[in-house]
C-alpha cells in the first residue's frame, strides 16, 4: 500500500502542483480494498489459531465466528473481556501498519450481549476508544438483529406504509391513482425485507386492512399489492437464490445445519427458501439411475402424486428400468402397459441423450401460487381461450381493431378457432388477427415475468403500426437475390444441410426433411424421417438438427454449414456450454457429433430461403413415408465410377 498514492493539488503564488494516483471511485480501489480486507480476515483466523482469540457461538457445537465482511464495512466478535479487548486492539494495530488504513474510531460502536456487566462494558469501551450503545440499529434498511419481538422489529415498515397512506388523503388521487401508489410502494419493499426476512402474516394482514380502509380494497383482495399470507413472487425467487447454494453444496456447513425448536425468523427465512427450492426442483433424464419413478419429479408438468399406477410392477425403482440399455430408447411396450396413457405418452416424449451423464436437477419454473389465475383480470383460470378471447382486455382490443366478430363465435377448440378466422376473415383481417393475437400474449408475458402493464391503447396502437412496419418493409427493394445469398452462406465449407420441420400437434408426430448441397451449390442428397412421440416444435427441430449432423457424418464431409429457420435452436447448437433445458439431451448429442468435422458450423435463414427443406417435410408428414436420395454426381465420387443408383430407404 506504500506504493499507492492519491490524487492532489497545490497551488503557490501562481504556479500549480499536481500530483498524480488514485481518485475516489477509481475503478482500482475495489480490488485493492479486497487484498486489504482477505488481510484483516487472515489476521483474525491467525489470532484464533494461535492466540485463542474467542468468537462467538450460533450454537454450543456451532464454529465460532470472529468476524463477518460486507463490501466497506465489519463486524467484529470478541470475549467481552480485558483479554479479548487487548487481542483485537493489537489484531487492528497490525493490520493499521501491514495495510497503511485506519480504524475510524468515531465511526465504530461495541455491542454487548444483554448478560454483559457494567463494569466490563466499561473496560472493553475504554481500551478499544469506541462508544458502546445497546441498539443495533439498521443496516442497509433492514434490522441487524430480529428477536423473539418480531412485530416491533417489522414496526417501522408498518409506520411507512401508514404515512403513505395518510398522504393520500391532502392529495385525493383517484382509484387509478391509489392502486398505483400501492403497487409502487410495494414493489420498493420487495426489494429490502421482503426479500430477505420470511414477512410475518399478521404484518400482512395488518398492512391489507390499512390498505383496504384507504380504498385500495380490489388491490389487496386481488393480491397484487402483497403476496405475503403464502409468499410472494418476489420473495419466494429470491429465497430460491439463497436456496439454490444449499442445494448445490450439500456438505457445507450451512446445508447441514438442523434447526431447534425454537428457530430465529433469520434461520426460519433461510429454510423456507430451502424447501420451496426442493419443491420446485425436477430432473433432467442422462444416466437415469439416480432418479426415482415414484418419488421424484422427472416428467415435465406431472407431480409425484401424478403417477399412481405402481400396480404390482414393484421391481421398478428407478428411471434406467424403462429404458432398453442396448437401442438407448424407452421401453415402449413396459410403459404402455404400466402407466395410464396420458403419463406414458409424456414419458415418451421426453428426449433421452447416446451418451450417458450424470443426471441433475434444474428448477420446473413455477412462479407463484397463483400461476393459474389471470394476470391482467384476476378473475378466472387462465389458459390460451381465456387470454386470446374471453380476457376484458381481449375483448377490448378486437372491438378497438373492428374484429370483434373473431370472438363471437361457439367453437371452443382453439386450433379450430383459428381455421375458422382464416376461413372467414379477408386478408387484411387475417393480417390483423395474427398481429393482435401475438400482441397479447406478448403483453401477457411481460406482465408476468417483468411487470410491465400493457393498456388497451397502447395494444391496438402498436398493432396497427407493426402492420404498417410490415407494408412498408414489402415496398422495399431486395439487394441481394436469393439464391446469391444462398451461395454466400456457402462459400465457406464443402457442403451445406438445410433442415426443416412439419409438426402435428394433435398426433405428436414430426417430420423433418434434410436437402444437402454441394461446394458448388449443385445437389448431392436428399433425406426425411419420421419422429413420433415429440412434445413440441422445438423438440422437432433439435430432432433434424441433429439428423443433420447424423447424415454430415455419413456422407464423409470434413467441413460443412447446417442451416434451419429455428433461431434457438440454431443458437444451442453453436453453444459450447452444457445446455440444461428440455433439449438439453438432443444438444448435448449435436455438440458431441459436432467434433468428428474438422469445421462445422450452425446458422440461422428466414423460412423463404429455407423453403425446399420445408416443403420436403410438409410432403413426409402428409404421406408418412421417408426416403433418403443421392444424386449420381455424388455417388460416382464415393464409389469411384461405380454403377449409379439410389440407396434404399433406411
Amino acid at each position: 500500500m506504500k506504493c499507492i498514492s492519491t490524487v492532489s493539488y497545490a497551488v503557490i503564488g501562481n504556479i500549480f502542483y499536481l500530483s498524480r494516483g488514485l481518485r475516489q471511485g477509481d475503478l482500482l480501489s475495489p480490488f485493492l480494498f479486497l487484498i486489504c480486507g482477505e488481510g484483516l480476515s487472515n489476521l483474525m483466523i491467525l489470532a484464533q489459531q494461535e492466540e485463542n482469540f474467542r468468537g462467538v457461538k450460533a450454537s454450543r457445537r456451532g464454529p465460532q465466528i470472529s468476524h463477518l465482511l460486507f463490501a466497506d464495512d465489519c463486524i467484529l466478535f470478541s470475549e467481552a473481556t480485558e483479554r479479548g479487548a487487548d487481542l483485537l486492539k493489537r489484531v487492528l494495530r497490525e493490520y493499521r501498519t501491514c495495510s497503511g488504513q485506519q480504524v475510524n474510531f468515531d465511526k465504530s460502536t461495541v455491542f454487548f450481549s444483554s448478560n454483559t456487566k457494567v463494569e466490563d462494558k466499561d473496560l472493553v469501551t475504554h481500551i478499544l476508544g469506541m462508544q458502546s450503545s445497546n441498539n443495533l440499529g439498521r443496516y442497509l434498511e433492514l434490522p441487524n438483529m430480529v428477536g423473539r419481538r418480531k412485530k416491533e422489529a417489522f414496526q417501522i415498515l408498518k409506520n411507512r406504509f401508514r404515512q403513505r397512506i395518510d398522504n393520500w388523503s391532502v392529495r385525493h388521487p383517484s382509484q387509478g391513482g391509489k392502486k398505483f401508489l400501492l403497487r409502487l410502494f410495494s414493489r420498493l419493499y420487495q426489494r429490502t425485507q421482503w426479500h430477505v426476512f420470511y414477512f410475518l402474516k399478521r404484518c400482512a394482514l395488518s398492512l391489507k386492512v390499512l390498505s383496504q380502509d384507504s380504498g385500495g380494497r380490489k388491490v389487496m383482495v386481488s393480491g397484487e399489492f402483497i403476496g405475503a399470507l403464502e409468499g410472494s413472487y418476489a420473495f419466494r425467487r429470491k429465497k430460491a437464490d439463497w436456496g439454490w447454494r444449499l442445494i448445490n453444496y450439500p456438505d457445507s456447513l450451512l446445508a447441514q445445519v438442523q434447526l431447534g425448536n425454537l428457530p430465529s425468523l433469520t434461520w426460519r427465512s433461510i429454510w423456507v427458501a430451502k424447501k420451496l427450492l426442493k419443491d420446485g426442483l425436477c430432473w433432467r433424464i442422462r444416466k437415469r439411475d439416480r432418479v426415482s419413478v415414484w418419488n421424484d419429479y422427472w416428467i415435465p408438468n406431472v407431480g409425484i402424486n401424478g403417477i399412481e399406477n405402481r400396480g404390482n410392477n414393484t421391481e421398478i425403482e428407478s428411471v434406467s428400468g424403462l429404458i432398453d440399455t442396448t437401442t438407448r430408447m424407452w421401453k415402449r411396450g413396459l410403459i404402455e402397459t404400466t402407466f395410464p396413457e396420458h403419463i406414458a405418452q409424456k414419458m415418451l416424449q421426453i428426449p433421452l441423450i447416446e451418451v450417458e451423464h450424470e443426471d441433475f436437477q434444474v428448477w420446473r419454473g413455477e412462479h407463484s401460487v397463483n400461476d393459474s389465475v389471470c394476470p391482467r383480470c384476476r378473475n378466472t383460470e387462465e389458459d390460451s381461450n381465456h387470454v386470446l378471447r374471453q380476457c376484458p382486455t381481449a375483448i377490448e382490443l378486437w372491438q378497438d381493431l373492428n374484429i370483434s366478430w373473431v370472438i363471437n363465435s361457439n367453437i371452443t377448440d382453439l386450433w379450430s378457432w383459428f381455421t375458422c378466422v382464416f376461413d372467414i376473415g379477408s386478408n387484411n383481417q387475417c393480417r390483423i388477427f395474427c398481429c393482435a393475437a401475438w400482441m397479447l400474449w406478448f403483453s401477457r408475458n411481460k406482465l408476468v415475468h417483468e411487470g410491465k402493464t400493457t393498456t388497451r391503447g397502447d395494444l391496438s396502437q402498436r398493432v396497427m403500426n407493426y402492420i404498417v412496419e410490415l407494408d412498408r418493409s414489402n415496398e422495399r427493394k431486395h439487394t441481394f437475390e436469393h439464391v446469391h445469398q444462398q451461395s454466400q452462406a456457402r462459400k465457406e465449407t464443402k457442403a451445406t444441410i438445410f433442415f426443416d420441420v412439419a409438426f402435428d400437434s394433435k398426433n405428436s408426430k414430426s417430420a423433418l426433411g434434410l436437402e444437402v448441397r454441394g461446394e458448388m451449390n449443385d445437389w448431392l442428397s436428399l433425406k426425411t424421417v419420421i419422429h413420433s412421440a415429440i412434445s413440441s416444435p422445438f423438440t422437432a427441430e433439435a430432432q433434424a438438427g441433429l439428423q443433420a449432423t447424423k447424415l454430415g457424418i455419413s456422407m464423409g464431409f470434413q467441413t460443412v454449414t447446417i442451416i434451419g429457420d429455428s433461431k434457438s435452436v440454431i443458437k444451442k447448437c453453436n453453444s459450447a456450454e452444457a445446455d440444461k433445458s428440455v433439449l438439453g439431451a438432443i444438444i448435448n448429442d449435436i455438440q458431441r457429433y459436432k467434433q468428428f468435422f474438422q469445421e462445422c458450423y450452425f446458422r440461422f435463414v428466414s423460412r423463404l430461403e429455407n423453403g425446399e427443406a420445408h416443403n420436403i417435410a410438409v410432403e413426409a408428414l402428409r404421406t408418412g413415408e421417408k426416403m433418403y436420395l443421392e444424386s449420381e454426381t455424388f455417388i460416382s465420387l464415393q464409389t469411384g465410377g461405380e454403377e449409379n443408383g439410389v440407396k434404399d430407404p433406411d
